[in-house]
């Protein structure tokens, strides 16, 4: 019942701002720009083209259990 969302990177870029940023497939964020990701506002988040630069909020999954790894990734928009 929970409005929390996840997301994982899938692929990146050579030489792209996210690769550039140490982003890497598999990669597990739960925040972006300081916002946790939910239901109601993953869309405007990601998909923002007022946003200059993104901060992810990576997280792990260890155990069935997502841990917030307070490690941050910081790319810019293209």
């Amino acid at each position: 019942g929970a409005n929390d969302l996840l997301g994982v990177v899938l692929y990146v870029y050579p030489g792209s701002p996210a690769a550039q940023a140490g982003l890497q497939r598999g990669d597990i964020f739960y925040a972006v720009n300081g916002q946790s990701l939910t239901i109601d506002n993953y869309q405007s988040l990601l998909y923002n083209d007022a946003v200059t630069n993104f901060t992810f909020g990576l997280a792990t999954l260890s155990g069935g259990q997502f841990t917030n790894t307070n490690e941050t990734k910081t790319a810019r928009a293209i």
